[in-house]
């Protein structure tokens, strides 16, 4: 029987490292990033996307086309947190080569026996500082996945 439990959760991303690119980032140069520090109430999501649209012409009958689709996933970390200066190290390699750097990742939900294949990803936004309060709140970093693969993983 699965549980909902987020607590075991994993989530790597890799940057495709090509030439130049790889001198760029060696702090993450062939090895992946394990995102750690997320956020107490957030620590990732991914936005509901279309995937056909529908359309009924004035005589009501309906017509549909699928449509191909991009993820937003947004990862959620305490201003502390490890991870960041990774992706800082990813945000000054795209500024400096003026180009971005395609990311792939695995994410694993154990509770659940699932996974998913995360492919061809961009880091399209993020918090550049994070807002100052009582405390420092949690940052945000929205990656763009070309495709999402479910996959079913043993525990």
């Amino acid at each position: 029987m699965s549980t909902i439990t987020s607590a075991n959760s994993s989530l790597i991303i890799n940057p495709r490292l090509l030439g130049a690119f790889s001198g760029l980032l060696p702090a993450v140069a062939g090895v992946g990033i394990r995102v750690q520090g997320y956020a107490s109430d957030d620590a990732f999501a991914t936005e509901a996307v279309d995937t056909a649209e529908a359309r009924i012409g004035v005589d009501a009958n309906m017509s549909a086309g699928y449509l191909p689709h991009l993820t937003k996933q947004v990862i959620t970390l305490q201003a502390d947190s490890v991870t960041i200066p990774l992706f800082d190290t990813l945000v000054g390699a795209q500024d400096s080569l003026r180009e971005v750097v395609f990311l792939d990742g695995i994410l694993t939900l154990p509770s659940l026996g699932k996974s998913y294949a995360l492919v061809k990803g961009v880091l399209t936004r993020f918090t550049p500082i994070p807002p100052a309060k009582k405390v420092l709140e949690p940052v945000t970093y929205e990656i763009t996945w070309n495709t999402v693969q479910p996959a079913p993983v043993t525990v």
